[in-house]
């Protein structure tokens, strides 16, 4: 996969909305997040049109991390694009730990 990570917030919005506008008919865009809610945390993974959404409550925060849930969000997407064999896919991630983890996996 083609893994990039933009310095800034600035430049990433810029980057985002190029890439999206240029490839949104090409592409399935997914979007990621991992939270801590309500001493819960979740991973969602969802369409850029809303069409697709999986969500997921991992467990009480005592027993999962956050950066475990921004895992999982990853994992959620890239179930999203198995069950619908899509060729081209981006996947928007905000989290850089959890990107860099994911980009070292071959290694």
């Amino acid at each position: 996969p083609n893994i990039h990570i933009t310095p800034n917030k600035k430049r990433g919005k810029k980057e985002h909305d190029s890439v999206v506008s240029r490839l949104r008919t090409l592409a399935l865009v997914l979007y990621t997040d991992g939270s801590y809610i309500n001493d819960k945390v979740g991973a969602s993974a969802v369409t850029a049109d809303s069409f697709i959404t999986h969500r997921l409550y991992l467990s009480q925060a005592l027993e999962v991390t956050v950066y475990a849930a921004e895992l999982r969000r990853i994992l959620l997407a890239l179930e999203i694009v198995y069950k619908k064999d899509y060729k081209a896919v981006i996947v928007f991630i905000n989290n850089q730990a959890a990107i860099r983890f994911v980009a070292n996996l071959d290694s």
